[in-house]
């Protein structure tokens, strides 16, 4: 290869480099703007039984003039997550029902769940690609792990997108029922979240960096909080503007 040709393919990737940083430079300056107005995309991900009943109290009074619209995905077999759905926005124009193939059954094993999680991430992709959420919430289901690591990989390849790189933002409710250990879901998407909230002080003392809420407020970040600070702990964690 001649040295002219070499330049030029060294000059190609160090445009490419360039744009790249200035796009990520962009959207990390632009991230949690004051004052912002227009609505926000959103994805909100049904688990199934306890875990959708979680989610219903905690989303059925959002905003939905700013938390507008709202996609909803659940796995393709869950029933009860699609009724439920259907519940809280009663046909309403902006929400939008998304089914996925399950990423894992129960009883499934690890190994084989590999192999369903990733068919489901090919659908999670197509969907996040065309919705270009903004905003992810979720709470522990399997689910979530196909959805948000397609989003985080599309924000990371498309930064000039809305959900670019800096603006994405992913909600993370540990489930009530983890007590004294994260969910293997929560363990994955601990490193990704850009809250990630847990209901519980014992859990709470085990990790550091996580919001622990106390009737919607936050108590700490850093410091383990004690079981008086926390006996009054309310499952409404997510309030009007507390999210972007």
């Amino acid at each position: 290869m001649s040295l002219i040709l070499w330049i030029e393919v060294f000059s190609a990737i160090n445009a490419i480099v360039i744009g790249y940083t200035l796009l990520f430079l962009k959207n990390y300056f632009n991230t949690n703007k004051k004052g912002r107005k227009e609505p926000v995309s959103t994805m909100i991900v049904f688990g199934s039984g306890g875990h959708t009943t979680e989610m219903v109290r905690l989303v059925k009074n959002l905003p939905k003039t700013r938390y507008s619209p709202r996609n909803y995905v659940v796995a393709d077999n869950d029933d009860m997550s699609k009724e439920k759905m259907s519940q809280i926005e009663n046909n309403a124009t902006d929400a939008k029902l998304i089914e996925i193939p399950r990423s894992r059954k129960v009883h499934q094993s690890f190994f084989t769940s590999i192999f369903t999680t990733l068919n489901a991430m090919v659908y999670c992709f197509i969907y996040n690609y065309k919705h270009q959420p903004e905003l992810i919430i979720c709470n522990g289901p399997g689910t979530c792990i196909p959805v948000c690591y397609s989003a985080l990989v599309l924000s990371w390849l498309m930064p000039w997108r809305k959900n670019g790189f800096g603006h994405l933002k992913i909600i993370y409710v540990e489930s009530l029922a983890r007590v004294k250990s994260l969910s293997l879901t929560g363990k994955l998407l601990l490193p990704t979240a850009s809250r990630f909230i847990l209901q519980w002080p014992e859990l709470y003392t085990k990790i550091t960096g996580v919001e622990i809420k106390e009737n919607g407020k936050l108590v700490s970040t850093h410091h383990p909080t004690t079981p008086e600070q926390t006996k009054s702990m309310t499952q409404r964690i997510i309030y009007k503007n507390d999210l972007m």
